[in-house]
This record gives structure tokens, sequence and C-alpha cells, in this order.
């Protein structure tokens, strides 16, 4: 999804890392296919998304209870409600481009629930 600002002058394109950390999300089962996805922007984007697709290989369902990110540029979608057994899912970043420039890193933090509790 891509919203154009047109006081932005024209740059060479920027691209921002996001980074899931999911350590108790894989306690729990849930794998993500990658914990870093790279997503170039446009010079005229202000907003860029990341997908984190997981699949939940544990034998039971867990539900991802929060993401957090400590920037107000980023927010983070997680999926409504537990992923069962063998279920896939998405986290999505949505990153706010502002003023920044080059190679930005984010991180989000994935809150997991399931039978043994909830964990980071």
């Amino acid at each position: 999804m891509a919203t154009k600002n047109p006081m932005r002058p024209l740059l060479p394109s920027i691209v921002f890392a996001l980074i899931a950390l999911a350590n108790g999300a894989h306690a729990a089962g849930l794998v993500f296919a990658a914990e870093r996805v790279i997503v170039e922007a446009a010079p005229d984007q202000d907003v860029v998304e990341a997908n984190f697709t997981f699949k939940n290989q544990g034998k039971k369902g867990a539900k991802i209870v929060s993401v957090q990110s400590g920037c107000q540029c980023l927010d983070a979608r997680a999926p409504e409600g537990e992923t069962a057994a063998g279920a896939t899912g998405v986290v999505v970043g949505v990153f706010k481009v502002g003023a920044f420039q080059g190679l930005v890193e984010k991180q989000m933090l994935a809150r997991v629930q399931d039978d043994e509790g909830t964990r980071e």
C-alpha cells in the first residue's frame, strides 16, 4: 500500500529492515518464515508494509496476543484469535516513512499465549 506525499523531493530509494522478534513464539510452536524482512520504499511513499508469515508447528493452538514496537513510526497487526496447530498466519508491520533516509532497522516484539501461558 503506497500513499504519496507531493511535498517530498525525489530521493533515492530508501531501504527499511523490519525485525520481528518472536522468541516466545517459537516456544509456542509458531515458526516465522523470516525474522527479518527488508522493504524498499520508493521516494514518494509515506507508508510501507512488511509481512511476517508464520506457521504453528506445535500440537496445540497459540495466539499472538500483542505485537509491540518501540517507535510511533511502526504499527503492527497480528491475526485475530488463535492460530490452530498446522495453520499459518501473518503479522503485518506498517512503517510510516516520514523523514527517515537510508537503512532504518525497527524491531517488533510478539507476545504469544498458549497452554503454557504468555511469553515474549
